[in-house]
């Protein structure tokens, strides 16, 4: 797998790695067949809004991006998302979010006025981690929301900052195996991050 490297000291990495096929390929986060229907509450908490996650620089890029211990960092040169990972991601935590049937509208779109609540965040870790020496691959997903609300209509403000980390190790070094794991940790990490939510928006003061 050839990787492009950043950093000066990370160039001399990138020269000693292996070169593979040069056939560039795209991927997308895989979805896990959907689960058998469960009770759940049907919209005991006020809409939502939900805004675009904002990515990292390092991650800001179409190529699968990686970390090599504390130090070395850099991003595949034939293997890129087919589409931009806070993207992703922030659809994969709409879904999340909707599926919990606890919000009575959650909204992903356009300005929802009508919503007392606000959700954003950033994308703060989207990428494979290894050890210093290459080995034990792993994705790493790192989201950080901040559940807000407005002081307005005799209700409180609101503003609560969550985060999921999750890390996720994969079967084997290659790229397939390192995608499902990134997209493993994915579904924990925006499980975690819906539960914050609905969590903060119950606890909320009504003024």
């Amino acid at each position: 797998m050839r990787r492009l490297a950043w950093g000066a000291a990370a160039c001399v990495l990138a020269t000693a790695c292996h070169s593979g096929s040069t056939e560039l390929r795209d991927y997308l986060l895989i979805d896990d067949p959907p689960a058998p229907d469960a009770p759940t509450p049907k919209g005991d908490l006020a809409a939502v809004r939900v805004r675009p996650l904002v990515a990292r620089s390092f991650l800001d890029h179409a190529e699968i991006a990686w970390r090599q211990g504390d130090v070395l960092a850099g991003a595949y040169r034939w293997h890129r998302w087919s589409e931009p990972p806070a993207e992703m991601v922030t659809h994969a935590w709409v879904e999340a979010l909707r599926s919990g049937g606890r919000f009575a509208a959650v909204d992903g779109g356009a300005t929802r006025p009508s919503a007392p609540f606000t959700l954003s965040g950033e994308l703060l870790g989207f990428h494979e981690l290894t050890d210093a020496d290459g080995s034990h691959p792993r994705g790493v997903v790192e989201v950080e929301v901040t559940v807000e609300r407005e002081p307005r209509d005799g209700a409180s403000a609101l503003h609560q900052v969550v985060r999921a980390s999750k890390s996720v190790d994969a079967a084997d070094d290659t790229i397939d195996a390192l995608v499902r794991a990134l997209s493993e940790a994915t579904r924990q990490a925006v499980a975690e991050l819906a539960r914050a939510a609905e969590e903060a928006v119950a606890g909320a003061p009504s003024r």
